[in-house]
C-alpha cells in the first residue's frame, strides 16, 4: 500500500533536527531570518517552539505579536518531527517514480541515454526552526542539492561507488548536458564560449572522484516579499560565498528602483566549517573571525560584479535587461500594496507566496 502525503509513516526521527533552533536563537543571525520565519508561518502555518505543547493548536499575532490584525496558526511541537517524516516520504515517492521511468525505457533507448537528476532547491524540513521551504536564508538546506548522473553504458562515468564531495554549481549543469549530447566540449564557441567558458567541466568529475571541483561557489536569492508584510524592515536580497572551509552571507537592501546594493543596509553571517557548530550553521561568528569580513568584501567587490552580475554576451544583453526591468517593476508594484490591500486580495493572489503548486 502506498502511503499518501497527508499521512506519512513515522520513521523514528528525533523530535527536532540536529540543527533546529528556536526563534530566540535567530537573534544572533541577520534580522531577515526572524522576518522570514514569521512570514512563512503566516502564509503556510507554523510549529510551536514550546516543547511542552504536544497537542494544542493556537493563534498568535503576526510580527512577534506586533500585528493584531494578522495571526499565525501554530501546530504542536510534534509537528517538527512530522515535517521530517513528510519530507522523507515525498523523497521516497519521487525515488520510486524515477525508478519507474528508468526501468520502463526500451533496452536500445537506455543504451544510448544518460540520466541527470538534480533539483532547483532544497528543503528546510525543520532545520533552524523553519518548518518547510527554502526562502530568505543562506543555509545549506536550501542550496546544497544533489546531482546524480547514471550512465548505463559507462561512457561518461567511472568510480561510481564513491560519492563526490567537491563544490560545483547549478550553472555547470547546462554545459554538462551540452557536452553529454555532443560527446565533447567542441560545441563551446563564439557566444557560447563567452557565456560558458568559466563553467566547470563536470565530465572529469563523473569519471573520477579525484577530479577537481570549484574552489568556491557564489549564489544569490532575491525572493522579495511585499514591504507591507516586512514588519521588521529586513533586507531581502542575499548574496553568498561558500568555500570548502567556510561560508559568508551578505543580506542587503537595494537602492530605490534599482538592483544596486545599499552598503548601509548590510547584515552578515559567517560559518566556520572546521567546527561542528559551524558545519551545522548554528554559530554566526562574523564579528569574531577576521575571515568573515574579508570573505564578505571579496564577495561584494569581486565575485558579485564578475560572476553574479556578469554581463551577458551582446546577443543576449537585451533579454537580460528586459528580465531585470520586469523584476524591478514587480518589486515596485508589490511594495505599493498596503497591509489592507494585501489582506483583502490575499497574499497568494498578489504574489506567488501561498500559491498551491
Amino acid at each position: 500500500m502506498t502511503t499518501g502525503e497527508s499521512d506519512p509513516p513515522r520513521l523514528g526521527y528525533p523530535s527536532v533536527p540536529p540543527n533546529w533552533e528556536p526563534e530566540k536563537a535567530l537573534q544572533s543571525k541577520p534580522s531577515t531570518q526572524v522576518f522570514a520565519r514569521e512570514f512563512q508561518a503566516l502564509v503556510w502555518g507554523g510549529v510551536t517552539d514550546d516543547i511542552q505543547n504536544l497537542s494544542n493548536y493556537y493563534l498568535q499575532p503576526y510580527g512577534q505579536g506586533t500585528d493584531p490584525d494578522r495571526h499565525i496558526a501554530f501546530a504542536p511541537y510534534t509537528y517538527w518531527e512530522r515535517a521530517l517524516d513528510s519530507y522523507t516520504n515525498v523523497l521516497s515517492m519521487v525515488d520510486h517514480h524515477i525508478g519507474t521511468v528508468i526501468n520502463s525505457l526500451p533496452e536500445d533507448v537506455a543504451a544510448n541515454t544518460v540520466f541527470v537528476m538534480t533539483s532547483d532547491h532544497g528543503e528546510y524540513a525543520g532545520a533552524h526552526g523553519f518548518v518547510a521551504g527554502k526562502l530568505s536564508t543562506a543555509y545549506d538546506e536550501a542550496f546544497h542539492i544533489p546531482l546524480i548522473v547514471a550512465d548505463p553504458t559507462g561512457r561518461f562515468t567511472g568510480d561510481t561507488d564513491t560519492p563526490r564531495g567537491q563544490l560545483t554549481s547549478s550553472v555547470d549543469v547546462v554545459p554538462l548536458l551540452a557536452t553529454l549530447g555532443h560527446g565533447d566540449r567542441n560545441w563551446m564557441a563564439g557566444d557560447l564560449f563567452a557565456t560558458y567558458a568559466e563553467r566547470v567541466d563536470l565530465v572529469p568529475l563523473l569519471r573520477s572522484n579525484a577530479a577537481a571541483g570549484r574552489d568556491h561557489v557564489v549564489l544569490a536569492t532575491n525572493e522579495h516579499a511585499p514591504q507591507g508584510v516586512n514588519w521588521n524592515n529586513s533586507p531581502t536580497h542575499i548574496y553568498v560565498l561558500r568555500t570548502p572551509e567556510a561560508k559568508v552571507a551578505v543580506y542587503s537592501k537595494w537602492l530605490g528602483p534599482t538592483a544596486y546594493v545599499d552598503p548601509a543596509s548590510f547584515q552578515y553571517e559567517f560559518y566556520d566549517y572546521a567546527t561542528e557548530r559551524g558545519r551545522a550553521e548554528l554559530d554566526n561568528t562574523f564579528d569574531h573571525d577576521p575571515r568573515g569580513p574579508a570573505m564578505a568584501a571579496q564577495l561584494m567587490t569581486q565575485f558579485l560584479p564578475t560572476q553574479l552580475a556578469a554581463p551577458l554576451p551582446p546577443a543576449f544583453a537585451q533579454q537580460g535587461a528586459d528580465a531585470m526591468a520586469r523584476y524591478l517593476a514587480y518589486i515596485q508594484l508589490i511594495n505599493r500594496y498596503t497591509p489592507g490591500e494585501i489582506d483583502r486580495e490575499g497574499i497568494d493572489k498578489l504574489t506567488a507566496f501561498g500559491e498551491v503548486f
